[in-house]
């Protein structure tokens, strides 16, 4: 099979920006892809992927192991989008069409077994393009998890598999974001504000009765007690807080996860 390299990699960088990916990873994809399109141009070979694969180990040496990782993926792309026109992200050697759909059938059965979703007789057996949010919701709802971590860990893989789904057009775009992180990442927060400036900030809170006032208080309480980041605070909408569920939920900035946090008494 003639392989045009440059077009192939110039559809998976469009394919990713396209995507929203994180600009770091698209960056990492151009220096990989550049890079072997220089080897090639220099040695005057034709692309191939084992070519591509042993310049990769070659040059192993000089990187770091996550350089390493992150430029195989970006070549195991390649070639998925290659013979799938698929930008989902896994290792593809010798993966042909039917191989792939054959992968997705077993996934797709795997995510239905794993789920142990009590769903109404009707849904049993549904077909890919039959999943809808509320049926996404539903299942992720009754995960067993016992942990916000768990249950998040359990929420990425499911979002890769519609995500994966999504690339093969069996699934709307965007069916990922049905399922959504329960709680932010469990860090311990560096103190950066004395107590006396804390002080003041609450004191400043309870003071707080003008609208512009109520607004600025706000905002700092929701940085302060919710951690959450300034470039998601200055994007969140009025339709973003759900008072009944006292709950907030929005798409991270740097993420792109969609996350819901509650709100507890003690935030407003």
């Amino acid at each position: 099979m003639q392989i045009d390299y440059e077009k192939g990699t110039t559809d998976v960088i469009f394919r990713l920006e396209q995507a929203g990916y994180h600009e770091e990873t698209i960056s990492d994809h151009r220096r990989c892809y550049d890079g072997l399109q220089s080897h090639f141009a220099t040695a005057g070979l034709p692309f191939t992927m084992e070519a591509a694969l042993e310049w990769l180990e070659r040059r192993k040496k000089g990187w770091t192991y996550n350089t390493y990782k992150r430029y195989r993926g970006a070549l195991y792309r390649l070639e998925r989008y290659l013979l799938t026109n698929s930008i989902a992200c896994g290792y593809c050697r010798g993966l042909d069409a039917f191989a792939c759909q054959s992968r997705l059938d077993d996934q797709y059965e795997a995510l239905l077994r794993e789920f142990r979703v009590d769903l109404s007789a009707k849904h049993r057996g549904c077909k890919p393009q039959e999943i809808t949010p509320e049926l996404i919701k539903e299942f992720h709802n009754t995960d067993e998890h016992s942990t916000p971590e768990g249950k998040n860990a359990y929420g990425v893989k499911v979002r890769q598999l519609l995500s994966y789904m999504a690339e093969l057009k069996l699934v709307p775009q965007g069916l990922f974001l049905a399922v959504s992180t329960q709680c932010a990442p469990c860090r311990n927060i560096v103190s950066v504000m004395s107590e006396k400036m804390e002080s003041a900030v609450y004191q400043y809170r309870s003071g707080a009765t003008a609208p512009l006032e109520l607004r600025n208080a706000a905002i700092v309480m929701l940085g302060l007690r919710m951690g959450v980041r300034a470039s998601d605070i200055v994007n969140l909408k009025i339709n973003d807080f759900d008072w009944q569920k006292m709950t907030v939920s929005f798409i991270q900035k740097k993420t792109g996860k969609a996350i819901v946090l509650a709100i507890r008494n003690t935030f407003v």
